[in-house]
C-alpha cells in the first residue's frame, strides 16, 4: 500500500468511537467476486437500471424503458431487491424491483413532489430518501412502503452507518456558516457536527467496516478543474479527519462513490467533459483499488453509465 495512504487506511482507535467499533476483517464480508454493481445507463436511449458483475461482465438491464427515467439505485442488504427513483407516474417516486427486474412497485406515490437518493438500511427494513414534499428533507419509509417518517430538514443525501443506528450527511453548520460532516441518530434526533469539511463535499458513503467515509469534493488541483467545477473522490475517517483525495480526473469529474463489500475498493462514475472531443462527454463506471491505487474501467458504452451501487 502506498505510504501516503497507509495512515488513513489504518484502523482508528479513538475514545468514544462509533457503536460498531472498527469492524472485523475483510473475510467477514461477502466475496467481492460474487457481488454485483447496479448502475444507470442510457445506452439504449432510455435511462434504465442495469446490473453487472463486480468485474464488469454480464451487463444487462433490469428495468423497463417504457416506465420512464430510472436513477439512483440502491441494493437491499441481501441483494434480492433494488430501490431507485423513477418518474414513471409523472413525478419522481421511489420504486422497488426484484434484482431480476420483476415485481416493480411504487412505494412512495406522492403526487406533486419529488423523491430521490434512496438508501436501504443495513437491516433491510427501511429505505431513506430525500423529498421535496412538505416538510422537505430526509424521510425514512418501511421497505414495503408503509410508515413514512420525516427525520430531518437538513439532511438530504445521507448514508446509513453499518449498524443502521446513524446517518452521515453534509450540511452547513449555522454557527459558523461552514460545511460540516454531521452524524444523526436514525430517528432524526441528536444531529451533531463531527468536523468541518472542505467546501463542495457531497454524497457521503459510509464504509462497511465503519472506519471511513468516501465522498465527492471540489477538484482544485487542476486549472481546467477549477474553471469547470470538476469533482474528485475524497476519503476521510468517520470523524472527518485525514482527508485524502484519491482520484484526480484530468478530463472531467468523478462522482457517486460506493464501497465494495470488503471495503477495499470504491466504484464511482467518471465523466469526461465534452470539451474533449474524442470522448464526447461520456460517463463510465470505474473501480479504484485502495490497496495499490489502480483504477479499472468497468463500462465502455460511450454513453451515460453512472450512479453505481455495489451490492453488500
Amino acid at each position: 500500500m502506498p505510504a501516503r495512504l497507509h495512515h488513513i487506511i489504518a484502523c482508528l482507535v479513538v475514545a468514544g468511537a462509533l457503536s460498531a467499533g472498527c469492524g472485523g476483517d475483510a473475510d467477514d464480508h461477502p466475496d467481492v467476486a460474487t457481488s454485483r454493481i447496479a448502475f444507470v445507463s442510457d445506452r439504449d436511449g432510455y435511462r434504465r437500471i442495469y446490473v453487472m458483475n463486480a468485474d464488469g461482465s454480464d451487463q444487462h438491464a433490469v428495468s423497463d424503458p417504457s416506465h420512464g427515467s430510472d436513477r439512483w439505485p440502491t441494493w437491499s442488504p441481501a441483494g434480492a431487491r433494488i430501490a431507485f427513483t423513477s418518474d414513471q407516474d409523472g413525478q419522481d417516486d421511489i420504486y422497488v424491483i426484484d434484482a431480476d427486474g420483476g415485481n416493480r412497485r411504487n412505494i412512495t406515490n406522492t403526487p406533486d413532489s419529488g423523491e430521490s437518493h434512496p438508501a436501504w438500511s443495513p437491516d433491510g427494513a427501511r429505505i431513506a430518501f430525500a423529498s421535496d414534499r412538505e416538510p422537505a428533507g430526509l424521510y425514512v419509509i418501511d421497505a414495503d412502503g408503509g410508515n413514512p417518517m420525516h427525520v430531518s430538514a437538513d439532511a438530504t443525501n445521507a448514508d446509513w452507518s453499518p449498524d443502521g443506528l446513524q446517518f452521515a450527511y453534509f450540511s452547513i453548520d449555522p454557527r459558523g456558516r461552514r460545511l460540516a460532516l454531521y452524524w444523526m441518530d436514525a430517528d432524526g434526533d441528536n444531529a451533531r457536527v463531527v468536523a468541518h469539511i472542505d467546501p463542495g463535499a457531497a454524497s457521503p458513503a459510509w464504509s462497511p467496516d465503519n472506519r471511513w467515509i468516501a465522498a465527492t469534493t471540489a477538484n482544485d488541483t487542476e486549472p481546467l478543474a477549477r474553471i469547470h467545477d470538476w469533482r474528485s473522490i475524497v476519503l476521510m475517517d468517520v470523524f472527518g479527519r485525514n482527508q485524502q483525495v484519491v482520484t484526480r480526473n484530468r478530463r472531467g469529474t468523478d462522482l457517486s462513490p460506493t464501497w465494495s463489500p470488503d471495503g477495499r475498493r470504491l466504484a464511482y462514475e467518471a465523466h469526461d467533459d465534452a470539451l474533449f472531443g474524442d470522448t464526447h462527454g461520456r460517463t463510465d463506471i470505474h473501480v479504484l483499488d485502495l490497496d495499490d491505487m489502480s483504477v479499472r474501467r468497468l463500462t465502455d458504452s460511450r454513453d451515460y453509465d453512472a450512479m453505481p451501487a455495489w451490492s453488500r
